[in-house]
């Protein structure tokens, strides 16, 4: 056969896969090939197998299973590494056959293409250079040494890192490269003690040298920095201006209210009693109570409904001690009436002569009012006004209204509705609150 091509290293991608990765020239034996992958040499048979022996157009390396080569670029390499021997023997005076002759010659010319490529591959002086490069220093001489190309011969020739010329570099990269210590660097440089530190700490910043940009961003708009009351010493949190307050720009303004805020609401449906405003009353408010279109299940006696003050953690509904002077108002007639009962606040009349209680036994008997009771810290006593609207126990509309007090320094933590007898069995009841002005 005839060598056509210099061909004799091919540089592949790998897949993951185990190949086939292609030769496209002919070998003689299956150790005529070295395969890299990832610059490591790896072992025929072992990390993979040849096949195309012989053959003139090549053949593939295959890798084995658990040796296939990673997805690169260029990462396989397939290189010729025929010994650079000669194996045929011809007979002295004997036949000369040809396919002896061009395995010879085949081999000697792929051979001097291995030689080539190594020659290709290496360092090497251009053929339009006047004279001959020297050799390298010896071994012993060299050791331990830089490389350099002198300024005059072009040979090459070791020497120490003392005799290379830095004049090139700046002044100040000479005064900085001469130091022997990293403190004498560090001096060059003006870094100071600071440089030496692990860790920063607040010694080592500057008054007013950190600048709003470099704080950490704020993650919305119209939020203030503090720390929350619950929270302790620490960080600077970010804080969401509440009621009352509101950003314009970089302004803060405070929003200044009579009205009611809503505190909660309830909804009856064959409820004993409605609690209102369980561990959620505030000292500084006053607060008020609209009852909306309830019905009971049953008519009213003497007094009903009623308010109560709840006291403590539990909290406590008080049943003694109650105050309260009622007028009620019917088409036909008006009452005054004075300590109904004393277990809490009346919201209805008592019922007698012409007066009826508030109804609730028949369909269409419903009542409103309007509950104020003033604020709930530890005063010695709470005052409350209320307005009462109902049906009677014998249909009539009649309007109550009502003011009394508690006379026991305590501290108001909720606040219960109950009838008589019965249920509320519909209704709304809303808890609302106003700011007492300072």
């Amino acid at each position: 056969m005839t060598v056509s091509s210099e061909v004799s290293r091919w540089s592949l991608n790998g897949n993951g896969t185990t190949g086939p990765f292609a030769y496209t020239t002919k070998i003689f034996v299956k150790t005529d090939l070295k395969v890299y992958v990832d610059g490591t040499l790896k072992t025929v048979d072992t990390h993979y197998t040849v096949s195309g022996v012989l053959s003139d157009s090549g053949g593939n390396v295959t890798f084995t299973v658990g040796n296939e080569p990673p997805a690169g670029t260029n990462n396989v390499v397939i290189e010729k590494s025929i010994p650079y021997t000669q194996d045929t023997s011809l007979p002295l005076g004997g036949p000369l056959p040809s396919t002896s002759i061009t395995a010879m010659v085949d081999r000697a010319t792929m051979q001097i293409q291995q030689v080539n490529k190594k020659v290709t591959r290496s360092l090497r002086q251009m053929a339009a250079d006047a004279d001959d490069i020297g050799e390298l220093p010896l071994k012993a001489s060299r050791a331990g040494k830089l490389l350099r190309f002198n300024a005059t011969t072009g040979d090459p020739e070791a020497v120490v890192p003392a005799d290379i010329d830095i004049s090139a570099v700046s002044a100040f990269a000479e005064t900085l490269l001469d130091d022997a210590s990293a403190s004498a660097a560090r001096t060059t440089l003006e870094l100071g003690a600071l440089a030496t530190l692990a860790t920063a700490g607040t010694a080592q910043i500057d008054n007013d040298a950190v600048t709003y940009a470099k704080m950490q961003n704020v993650s919305a708009a119209s939020r203030l920095l503090g720390r929350g009351s619950a929270a302790g010493s620490g960080d600077a949190e970010e804080i969401t201006p509440g009621t009352g307050l509101s950003m314009s720009g970089a302004t803060l303004n405070v929003s200044v209210t009579s009205g009611w805020d809503f505190v909660e609401a309830q909804s009856a449906s064959t409820s004993s009693t409605i609690d209102l405003g369980v561990a959620n009353l505030a000292a500084g408010y006053d607060y008020l109570i609209k009852c909306i279109n309830v019905k009971n299940s049953a008519d009213q006696t003497s007094g009903f409904p009623a308010l109560r003050f709840g006291t403590g953690a539990g909290p406590t509904y008080q049943t003694t001690n109650h105050t309260t002077q009622l007028v009620t108002f019917k088409d036909t007639d008006v009452k005054a009436e004075r300590d109904l009962i004393t277990s809490g606040h009346s919201l209805g009349p008592n019922g007698a002569a012409t007066i009826d209680y508030v109804g609730g036994g028949s369909a269409g008997e419903t009542w409103d009012a309007i509950i104020e009771v003033s604020h709930p810290a530890a005063n010695a006593i709470h005052r409350v006004f209320s307005q009462t609207s109902y049906h009677s126990s014998t249909g009539n509309n009649q309007l109550t209204q009502s003011a009394g007090w508690r006379t026991t320094a305590e501290v108001l933590t909720a606040l219960r509705l109950l009838p008589s007898s019965g249920t509320f069995e519909s209704g709304t009841f809303v808890l609302m609150r106003r700011k007492i002005a300072a």
